[in-house]
């Protein structure tokens, strides 16, 4: 009898951690979901400012210097000397680091391209551009934050690797 319960309550317990689960993945995806909506109406002009606003906020957390007098041209520059310069603490890791590294400064120099186009061109570029753009920027967030975690959080590991109670042989 005493077993019943004991198992009863573990089932309960369960699901309320299921449950609680599935309501925080609901409250995250429905963010999700009106912040992609929330750029569906926006011209052109807009979402390449918006991409070049996105990319100017990952620079710091990369260490890129981010000065408000700086050119877009003079951005891209800083921003391609410090991700270079991001190598990872694991041999393992340099290729994937590499990869993701001449695949951002792609998307870099794309954006600032047709950012300065849309800003100080007399000109708009053609949609097809524009919307091709809207979509690398949305790609480099995420290609920006795997490099800063592909080459940032390594250390940690690195140094929980040989620390002292890793040494201790059985």
């Amino acid at each position: 009898m005493r077993l019943q319960v004991e198992a009863r309550l573990a089932w309960l317990r369960w699901r309320w951690w299921a449950l609680a689960g599935i309501g925080v993945l609901l409250v995250v995806g429905a963010r999700w979901q009106i912040r992609g909506r929330r750029t569906n109406g926006l011209s052109g002009e807009v979402r390449m400012a918006l991409s070049y606003a996105r990319l100017r906020g990952a620079a710091p957390r990369l260490g890129v210097p981010v000065h408000p007098c700086d050119t877009p041209a003079e951005f891209a520059a800083a921003m391609e000397r410090r991700l270079v310069r991001r190598h990872p603490h694991v041999a393992w890791l340099k290729a994937a680091v590499r990869r993701e590294v001449e695949q951002a400064l792609t998307g870099i120099s794309l954006v600032v391209r047709v950012y300065e186009q849309v800003s100080y061109a007399p000109t708009l570029p053609d949609l097809d551009l524009m919307h091709r753009v809207w979509q690398e920027g949305r790609h480099l967030r995420w290609r920006l934050w795997r490099l800063w975690v592909l080459s940032s959080a390594v250390p940690y590991c690195a140094a929980l690797a040989s620390s002292k109670c890793s040494k201790i042989t059985p």
